[in-house]
C-alpha cells in the first residue's frame, strides 16, 4: 500500500500537468517560429510562381518573335528565289538601295510571260500616246508583223484571264529608265499590233531599238514607321504589312568574284550574283524592356542556277 500511493500520486500529478499544458497550447516562441517558417515558405512559393510566369511570358514572346522573323523571311525568300524569271540579263531583276545607318530597301522583279513586246514606234517623253506598237511592217527586225502574232495572242489571253486589265512595264534598256502602266486591251491596224494603255503622259522616252514591254511583277520591301511593308508595282495603295515592330532590314549582295555589295542597281550584272544575305531585326518586350532579336538567311535568285 505504501508503494502504490506514491505511484498513484506521481501519475496523477503528471496527468494534471499534461492537461494544464494542453489547455495552455503553443508558447509564444513556438508561434513565432511557426509564423516565420510559414512566411518563408509562402515567399518561396510566390517567387517560384512569379518566376515560372515570367519565364512563360518570355518564352512565348521569344517564340512569337521567332515565328514572325521566320515567316517574314519565308515571304521574302519566295520572291527572291524567282527574281529574274523570264527576264533578260540586261533587265535589273532586283535593286538594293543602301539605307546607310538605317534600313535598306529591296526591289525584286520577275516577268510573268515568256513573250516580251519590242517597242516598234518611238514613244516621246511628256506625250500622251495611249498605244504601244509592237509590230511595224514586214521587214524591220523584231517588228515583223507575222513574227508577233504569237505575242499578240499570248498577251491577249493573259489579260482576259486576269479580269480584262493588268499591270505592265516598259523599259528603255539604254537609259535604264522605265515605268508601270495599266494594259487595257490590244488591236490590229494594218501591219501594226498595238496594246492600249491608261497613260495620260509618259515620263520617259522609249526608242525603237532599245525598249521593250514586260508583264512585270515587282515587289518593294521597306520599313516605314516600324513596319516592314511590301509594295507591288510602285503603287503605294497596294502596300501591305509583312511584319510589325520591325527595327532594321539589312541586305548584302554576294558576287561570284567574292565581292560583297551593299547597293545594287541596273549598272550591276545580276547574272554574276551568287546569293543575297538578308537580316531582319525586330523589337521584343521582355520584363518591360525592349530587346532586339535578329534572324539572318541566304537566298539564291533564279539566275544563280540559270547562268
Amino acid at each position: 500500500m505504501r508503494l502504490i500511493r506514491p505511484l498513484f500520486n506521481f501519475v496523477r500529478s503528471h496527468l494534471i500537468c499534461g492537461s494544464i499544458r494542453k489547455e495552455h497550447g503553443f508558447t509564444v516562441i513556438e508561434m513565432l517560429v511557426t509564423s516565420v517558417l510559414m512566411l518563408i515558405i509562402s515567399a518561396l512559393t510566390a517567387s517560384t510562381i512569379l518566376f515560372i510566369k515570367q519565364a512563360y511570358k518570355q518564352d512565348s514572346a521569344r517564340k512569337q518573335s521567332n515565328q514572325s522573323l521566320r515567316g517574314t523571311l519565308d515571304i521574302l525568300g519566295s520572291d527572291l528565289r524567282v527574281a529574274g524569271q523570264n527576264l533578260p540579263i540586261a533587265f535589273p531583276a532586283f535593286e538594293l538601295i543602301d539605307g546607310g545607318e538605317g534600313p535598306d530597301e529591296l526591289v525584286v522583279r520577275r516577268n510573268l510571260l515568256d513573250e516580251v513586246l519590242k517597242v516598234c514606234e518611238k514613244i516621246q517623253a511628256n506625250t500622251s500616246e495611249p498605244h504601244i506598237s509592237f509590230s511595224k511592217d514586214l521587214t524591220t527586225a523584231g517588228c515583223v508583223f507575222s513574227d508577233n502574232t504569237h505575242n499578240y495572242d499570248a498577251w491577249r489571253t493573259y489579260r482576259l484571264s486576269h479580269g480584262g486589265s493588268c499591270r505592265a512595264y516598259v523599259l528603255n534598256m539604254a537609259s535604264g529608265l522605265g515605268e508601270f502602266f495599266t494594259y487595257t486591251g490590244e488591236d490590229l491596224t494594218g501591219y501594226k499590233y498595238r496594246i492600249w494603255t491608261d497613260k495620260t503622259k509618259w515620263k520617259n522616252t522609249y526608242n525603237i531599238n532599245d525598249s521593250a514591254v514586260y508583264l512585270l511583277e515587282e515587289w518593294r520591301y521597306r520599313i516605314r514607321n516600324g513596319v516592314l511593308e511590301v509594295i507591288s508595282g510602285e503603287d503605294e495603295n497596294t502596300a501591305f504589312n509583312v511584319m510589325l515592330d520591325a527595327k532594321d532590314f539589312q541586305v548584302t549582295v554576294h558576287m561570284n568574284d567574292d565581292s560583297i555589295l551593299e547597293s545594287f542597281d541596273s549598272d550591276n550584272n545580276w547574272g554574276d550574283v551568287l546569293f543575297l544575305e538578308v537580316e531582319i531585326t525586330t523589337t521584343q518586350q521582355i520584363s518591360g524592356q525592349n530587346k532586339l532579336r535578329s534572324l539572318k538567311s541566304r537566298f539564291f535568285p533564279r539566275n544563280a542556277l540559270s547562268f
